[in-house]
């Protein structure tokens, strides 16, 4: 866990991402709406998640958990922790 300022270029090369946070509040979020990669009106989002394959070139991809503001931020992570721990059994 890392925050977006912490991450070193040799990071995003080696390994996928989950972002946590919508592009008013994660660079990298903001990198990848502002390349039109993210399909997701996040300044809307209830709180969800998506995957964006191969954002920056590097072969590794990312998944963008968020929402319009903090409390559906906290909700897509809700699901998604949910969706995993479904899949787990």
């Amino acid at each position: 866990l890392r925050l977006a300022s912490e991450v070193t270029q040799e990071e995003l090369t080696r390994y996928n991402l989950i972002l946590i946070g919508g592009p008013d509040v994660n660079p990298f979020t903001r990198k990848i709406v502002d390349m039109g990669l993210s399909k997701v009106d996040w300044a809307e989002s209830r709180g969800e998640w998506e995957l964006i394959v191969n954002p920056f070139g590097y072969g590794t991809d990312a998944l963008i958990v968020a929402g319009k503001d903090r409390d559906r931020t906290k909700f897509a992570a809700r699901k998604l922790y949910y969706a995993l721990e479904l899949y787990e059994e």
